[in-house]
């Protein structure tokens, strides 16, 4: 059982980062491809955090379980926010009062405070893994 929870983590955490990256492929932003994605996605956190959760008790508390439990808690919080749209962080702010410029409510807005918060969470699941690793195989 420690084998197969250690596998399908290393397994979550690979398909994260492949659809994380779909915005290379060529799919339109709110297509029914990028829905699919994006559930995917959704789907794929909701079973890393039931991996988080119990990958420590099965392995008898080896090695950081911290590490799995805060996994867990940011994957939680990064599903509970997943509608949530904000503005791009930027070190310049875009201008908005120019003649080809757009307004405030037109700039793009993207999922990033989910995006961050789950890929902290596999993150903090392959360090705990890494730290358990050895010992199973």
């Amino acid at each position: 059982m420690e084998r197969f929870l250690i596998l399908l983590a290393i397994v979550l955490a690979s398909v994260a980062v492949c659809v994380a990256g779909r915005y290379r492929f060529p799919i339109k932003e709110g297509s029914r491809a990028d829905h699919f994605f994006e559930r995917l996605q959704l789907a794929g956190n909701v079973v890393a955090i039931g991996v988080e959760l119990l990958l420590p008790a099965v392995t008898g508390f080896l090695g950081q379980p911290l590490l799995a439990y805060a996994a867990a808690i940011l994957q939680v919080f990064a599903v509970s926010i997943f509608r949530v749209q904000l503005p791009p962080i930027r070190a310049v702010r875009p201008g908005t009062a120019a003649q080809h410029s757009v307004g405030e409510p037109e700039l793009r807005r993207t999922r990033w405070p989910y995006q961050t918060a789950f890929a902290l969470g596999y993150v903090l699941l392959l360090a705990y893994v890494a730290s358990i690793f050895g010992m199973y195989f």
